[in-house]
């Protein structure tokens, strides 16, 4: 669970009211965790405020941070020769959520 809906819902619904959305935000989280085994979250503050809601769920804090240090020292010219790319082509990276 990372996504802080009480602060994004006022986006998509701008009409309504902000203390309406920030309820049912509220709400619609805590209904959708009680239907869990358990949680994942990626910080103990998102974590703290699940738990002020009313979410009661086992959860563990799993950070969504990389170790920079795993990718250090890679082989380039290897690694664009094993997947037939130029040496001097640009190449663009995206790590995503899975």
């Amino acid at each position: 669970y990372h996504t802080y809906f009480e602060e994004y819902f006022h986006h998509y619904l701008p009409f309504l009211p902000a203390g309406l959305l920030r309820l049912a935000a509220r709400r619609l989280t805590v209904s959708q965790c009680a239907a869990l085994d358990a949680l994942v979250v990626p910080s103990r503050a998102m974590l703290e405020v699940l738990r002020r809601y009313g979410v009661e769920v086992p959860a563990e804090v799993v950070p969504t941070g990389l170790e920079l240090e795993r990718f250090r020292g890679g082989d380039r010219a290897r690694f664009r020769a094993s997947l037939g790319i130029e040496p001097d082509r640009p190449v663009l990276a995206h790590i995503g959520r899975v």
